[in-house]
Order: structure tokens, then sequence, then C-alpha cells
């Protein structure tokens, strides 16, 4: 039946019906009528909302909106052409009002069809023309032409020069200065497409920044609506995040502000979000200074974290961000109270699993600022968390659980090995169950490597002690000590090719280097894999006696197993900009500074190490030594000069 009613639709189409149709609908049902300007006078924020602020839908002007959206996109080469010519032939503005609504009706229109009449308007010359003009045309009886001009900015941003752009924020910074809430929002809308667009300029708006903000929080602290606000904090979040180098001077009085919005947002929680959001970006901005916000800050996070509170079902994410964006801006010394939040941890854990990247992400933080103080206090808290996660998470999640655990064992060795011993043997139990079962991978073994390798280089007597405590523990079956561990060592050896970046490979290649040490004969059973791995990253690194490569400081190591910015689409704007934060960043280049497995030399550290187990194992290692390949000796004699 379809296909028997269409050509006669099209034949009725194409003649004039589809132009008065057209015709009908701008000059009938787009101009504004007595009601209409009525409740525009008597409630501003009511008439936005309802007309401009996407809540139309259900009245009969969004409806014939909707449909002259449609009949313009499918009959768009018979009508554009007339859309522009009413355009053109636009009544001009007078004293009387009819002219400026009937204009505004053919306004709306070109605002509605934006993108289908792109190629049969001249925006720039209208813009220059006539927009212009009626934008800062601060008379009364125009003012409805004026908020639509501001509107029809909005939706023809692409068509702006940049010449143009700057001109247009002076008018629309101006009309935000209105008193007139609905001319107020409709600047909002227009700035927020604007600033919000691929061809924004940060330098141009530079000027705009500060009067912006002050009359953005001038409007929020008039309004009681929750939709009013929550577009002004849409728009406000924007400039934040658009021009964090601009605010900084204005961040402490804008965080001053916040606290009255948080308060006046009981019960509604998509603006607390946005609060959250807010403050996110100023402690971007304020850097070390971000304590200042503390008083405001922390008792937020723990009102948005805070399990027991039904808020927080809405809130949790915008105020674990906020956290962690507060923990990597905090000066050392002076995040104590942040690190109290910790101890609610576990239990977010237990309600939401999809919050396990961005709380390992906490984690880190926490350790790099609260070091070994922050082990001690709350090392079982942290134990237990990442108890519960090791054996039940994908094989994704290692990276950042994997990374905690490093994490701590560079900043505070002894109170990570005391902490953390658990979740280690855990971690240990994985890795074997991954072989046996058959479901061994690779990445995730690799990872696990490196924690293992970070213990054995900081702790020898630990590591041996550890798998001989793991032996005693049930875990691993009726295997003894010695037994697990080399179980353990060979997987490392057959997987060490595996290891994704030379920061890896140097690293477990000097873990290994004491593992020569270790007073368990067994050790030189497999002597020849051992000094085959080791012998490999000194040719990789130090070309057999060429000088060491320099490796890039940034004090923040992923050992090539994952890109933070994999994980990037979980988090927000801020939280993403935090990784930059100084004070974090100084903490990671101090550790990265005093980690031993940059400043060593993998050459010298073997030589070392060699006439250690020499020592420690007596003939028997010579002994061994002679079960070498002979070639592979000559390598070894090569590297450390004898």
């Amino acid at each position: 039946m379809a296909s028997q009613v269409q050509q006669p639709l099209q034949s009725f189409w194409r003649d004039a019906h589809a132009q008065a149709l057209c015709e009908a609908l701008v000059h009938k049902y787009f101009v504004l009528t007595a009601a209409d300007l009525e409740k525009w006078a008597s409630s501003p924020e009511d008439f936005y909302h309802g007309n401009d602020g996407g809540n139309t839908s259900e009245n009969l002007r969004g409806s014939m909106e909707l449909l002259f959206s449609v009949l313009l996109r499918t009959y768009r080469e018979q009508l554009a052409p007339v859309v522009a010519q009413m355009l053109h032939s636009a009544p001009a503005v007078s004293s009387a009002l009819e002219p400026v609504l009937v204009r505004e009706a053919i306004y709306a229109a070109v605002c509605i069809g934006s993108s289908d009449l792109y190629d049969y308007v001249d925006f720039g010359s209208w813009f220059r023309t006539a927009l212009m003009q009626e934008l800062g045309d601060t008379t009364p009886a125009h003012s409805p032409l004026r908020r639509r001009a501001a509107l029809v900015v909005s939706s023809w941003v692409s068509k702006l020069s940049e010449g143009d752009r700057v001109l247009a924020y002076k008018l629309l910074v101006e009309l935000l200065a209105e008193a007139d809430m609905c001319l107020k929002l409709s600047a909002v809308k227009s700035l927020r497409e604007l600033i919000d667009d691929w061809d924004f300029k940060e330098k141009a708006f530079e000027p705009f920044v500060s009067p912006c903000l002050e009359l953005l929080c001038a409007a929020l602290r008039s309004s009681e609506e929750l939709d009013t606000h929550i577009q002004v904090f849409s728009l406000f979040n924007l400039i934040i995040e658009r021009m964090l180098g601009d605010i900084k001077q204005l961040a402490p009085s804008l965080a001053q502000l916040l606290p009255h919005i948080w308060e006046q947002a009981q019960e509604q929680n998509l603006l607390r979000m946005q609060v959250l959001i807010a403050y996110q970006h100023l402690i971007n901005a304020l850097g070390a200074d971000s304590p200042s916000t503390y008083q405001w800050v922390i008792p937020m996070i723990s009102h948005s974290v805070n399990v027991d509170h039904p808020d927080s079902l809405n809130l949790m994410e915008d105020g674990l961000e906020l956290l962690l964006v507060a923990l990597r801006n905090a000066p050392m010394h002076t995040g104590e109270p942040l690190l109290e939040v910790v101890q609610q941890l576990g239990k977010i854990l237990e309600r939401s699993a999809e919050m396990v990247p961005l709380l390992m992400r906490i984690m880190s933080s926490c350790i790099l600022l609260g070091g070994a103080s922050l082990l001690t206090r709350y090392g079982s808290a942290l134990s237990a968390m990442l108890c519960s996660l090791i054996g039940n998470v994908r094989d994704s999640a290692y990276h950042l659980i994997c990374r905690v655990l490093e994490i701590a064992l560079k900043v505070a060795p002894t109170e990570a090995l005391q902490a953390f011993e658990d979740p280690i043997r855990q971690l240990l139990g994985v890795l074997m169950s991954m072989s046996r079962e058959g479901s061994f991978d690779s990445l995730v073994f690799a990872q696990g490597c490196v924690v293992f390798g970070r213990v054995l280089l900081m702790d020898v007597q630990y590591f041996w002690q550890f798998f001989q405590k793991s032996a005693q523990s049930g875990m691993f079956g009726d295997a003894d000590g010695a037994k697990l561990m080399m179980g353990f060592v060979d997987l490392w050896m057959d997987q060490f090719d595996a290891l994704p970046s030379e920061a890896a490979r140097k690293l477990c290649a000097l873990a290994l280097c004491n593992l020569l040490t270790i007073p368990c004969p067994q050790v030189l059973g497999q002597l020849g894999p051992i000094l085959a791995c080791i012998t490999a990253v000194c040719h990789e690194l130090e070309g057999g006696v060429l000088p060491q490569r320099q490796v890039d400081a940034s004090g923040d190591r992923s050992y090539g197993f994952a890109n933070e910015s994999m994980m990037h689409e979980q988090l927000g704007v801020a939280a993403i900009g935090s990784e930059d934060a100084q004070p974090e960043v100084d903490r990671k280049r101090e550790v990265y500074t005093a980690d031993p497995s940059n400043s060593l030399k993998v050459s010298q550290y073997f030589k070392q190490k060699l006439a250690e187990a020499g020592s420690v194992h007596g003939a028997t290692f010579n002994a061994a030594v002679s079960s070498v390949h002979p070639t592979l000796v000559e390598q070894v004699k090569s590297i450390v000069g004898t």
C-alpha cells in the first residue's frame, strides 16, 4: 500500500502545497503569541525551558517545528530557496511589535533548518549586517528578536569566521549580563555551542573568561530552577575545562560559591554532580594551592562515596573522580584529610565492581602521597581490597592491580612487603593456576613477573622466605618452598621474552641476578636459562660493553603493558587532565630517581652477584657453570670482564 500512495503524495507535494504548508508553519505557528509574551514576562525561565530548552516535544509549537524540519529536509531543493527568500524579504524592525515577531518567526525557521539551508544562506553577511545589530539591541520591545539572534548563532557556529567569533563572544557576554533570564539562558546556549566547537580558539576567548564566569556565578545565585542551574553549570564547567590556564586567579572565589549551590541542591543529584565536576576542574587549576578547597571538598567527597547514603548511587563516580583529582594535586604533607577516605574504599568495592579501575588509580595516588605512614595505618584495609580482586577480575584489570603493588614496593618497600604479602601470594596462586589449567595469559604473567621481580630486587631474603611460607599455607598442594619457587622461575624463564619493554626486562634481569644468591641448590639447576636471560638484557641495553642507553625519566612507568589512554573512556575530562598534576608528577619523579632499577647497570650488578653466588654456593656453583653451554659462558665472561 505504501508504494501505491507514494507517487500521488510526491505529486501532491511537488506543486504549491509544500510551499504553502512551509509558509503557513512559519507565519501561523512560529510567530510568538500574546500568551507567549505574557508567559515570558511573568516567568522568563519557564518560557525559555518550555520553548528553547529542549522540552518542546509535547507542545504545539514543538510539533510544528518538527513538521517543518521534516518537510524542509524531504523537499530541500524545492523549499530551501523559499525559506532563503523569506529571510531576504523579512520585514524591517520598527517601533511596531508585529514586524519584530514576524522577523523572529522567520529567524526561527532558519535556525531550525540550519543544516538544510547551509548552502542557501550567506551567514557571514547576515551576521555582520543584521544579527550583530539585533544582538546588541537593548530595546525591550525587541527582546524576542535579540533572543532569537542568539539562538541563530548557536545553530550556525560552523559558518562563523574567526573575526566574527570574537564579535559574537562580546555580544553574547553582554546578553549574559541582562536581568531577563530568558535572554541570559539564550546566551548560555549559544556560548556553549561556540566554546564546544572544534574550531574554538582559546586565545580569542581569553578577554571574556573573567566576565563570563562572574556572570554565570551571578546567574546561579539568582535562580533556584534546577534546569537553569544544570545548563549554566554545563557552560561554567566547559569554560573551566577549555580555559584551565586562565582561571587560576578566579578559582578561589569560584570555589567559595559552589558550597552554597551544593547546599541548595539537596535531593537534586544532577546539580550536585555538576558541583563535583566543577570542583575537579578548579582543583586542577589551583594545583598545589588546592588544599584551600578541602574545607568544602572533603565533606562533599565523604557524602558522595558513603555507600550507606542513597545519594551515593548517583554521586559515587563523580565523588571518586574528585577524590582522585584532589589526591593528584595535593602537595606532600597536606593531603592527610584526603587519605582518611581510604577507609571507605572497601565498602565501595563491595558494592560496585565497575569502580575497580578508578579505585585502583585512587589507591596508587594514595600510596604515592601517603607513603610508609599510609601503608602502616591502612595497609590491612588495602590488602583486603586487593585480595578480594585478585582471581576475581578480568585479565585487563591486572595491569592496575599490579601497578598498585609495584608502586607500593617502590615507595615504601618494607611496609609494602609487610602489608601486601597476602595479595602477592594470591597473585602467585593466579599465575600458577593459569599454568596448570592451560588458561595461560602471557600478558598477565608478565605483569606478575614485574611485581615478583621488584620483590626479589628489593629483598632477596624476603623472596626466599615468601615461597617457603607460601608452600606451608596449603594453597599450593604438597610443594615445598624450593619446588614452588623453582616452578615459578621455570615459568618466568619461559615467558621472559614476553616482557613488553626494556624497562620490564631490565628490572627482571636485575632480579634474576639476585636469584643466583639464594641459598637454594635447585637454583643452580636453572643456571643456564637464568644466565641466558641476563646476558640477553645486557646485550640489549648495553650492547655487550657499550654505554647503557638512557631511559626517559618520566617518573611514571607502565612497562609497556598498557597505555593510560586505553582506559580513559572510564574517566571524566578533569580526571584525565589530572594525570599531569605537578604535585603527583614530582612524587613519581622522586620515586623514579630512588628506584635502583633505573640507576643500576646490569653488567656491573651481574658481576657483583656472580661473585656473591660463588660465595653462597661454593664449589657447586663452579660445577654448575661448567655444565652451561660454552658459548653462553663466553658471553658472560665478555660482559663481566673476566
